[in-house]
């Protein structure tokens, strides 16, 4: 090269820009330029049209309809990565995510162990919600426990016909619901509304 640092011939392999002062490879589709044999190399993978010399064979950009992941070519995204249309390739999802789509945090399903709700893993569910468990994931730790809300106004609830346990501060349990008030014939002790005794009792006393 020249006192200004510009390039005045190329290794073979390589196309010299006179006006740049610079090289550059002319391999074809599915090659890369091996600068230590300074010969051009066919890609790795027979489905990958791009690949990079500085990543040891890693595919860049594959030929249609073939997506990249992980510097290979794939027909779809495996579990655990999922399609990004911007750079035509497969994109590791959240590790708390066993699948998701679009984005990395956005799940479907979870690892074993954490909960689904709403596009996030959880190792608990969240203050009024109820894990749901998935009968598939006791037996084979498979599909996705998720997590379901409580009724309005009930801050802890139980996933058995959703009833309620303790409610939010204002609001009474009543026989596994959330009231603003108790009804005739109820009492309220302990944020509760039990029922009067004796029977046909109309308003009792704590």
């Amino acid at each position: 090269c020249s006192g200004n640092n510009k390039c005045s011939s190329c290794l073979n392999g390589l196309t010299y820009d006179a006006q740049k002062g610079t090289c550059f490879n002319n391999c074809d589709a599915g090659e890369f330029y091996d600068k230590h044999s300074t010969n051009c190399i066919p890609c790795k993978d027979e489905n990958c049209s791009m690949c990079d010399d500085l990543k040891l064979n890693s595919c860049v950009k594959c030929v249609d309809p073939f997506i990249v992941q992980s510097g290979e070519c794939k027909n779809k995204c495996d579990s655990g990565y999922y399609f990004e249309n911007n750079t035509n390739s497969c994109q590791p999802c959240d590790p708390s995510c066993k699948t998701c789509d679009e984005k990395f945090d956005k799940c479907t399903t979870c690892v074993y162990g954490k909960s689904l709700f709403l596009d996030k893993c959880y190792d608990q569910c969240p203050a009024s919600t109820v894990t749901l468990k998935s009968k598939s994931s006791i037996v084979a730790r498979t599909d996705t426990d998720v997590c379901i809300e409580c009724q309005d106004n009930c801050l802890k609830c139980e996933n058995v016909d959703n009833k309620c346990l303790v409610c939010n501060n204002g609001y009474y349990l009543f026989e596994g619901t959330c009231v603003i008030n108790c009804q005739e014939g109820y009492s309220l002790i302990e944020n509760e509304c039990k029922k009067c005794e004796p029977k046909n009792c109309q308003e009792c006393l704590v």
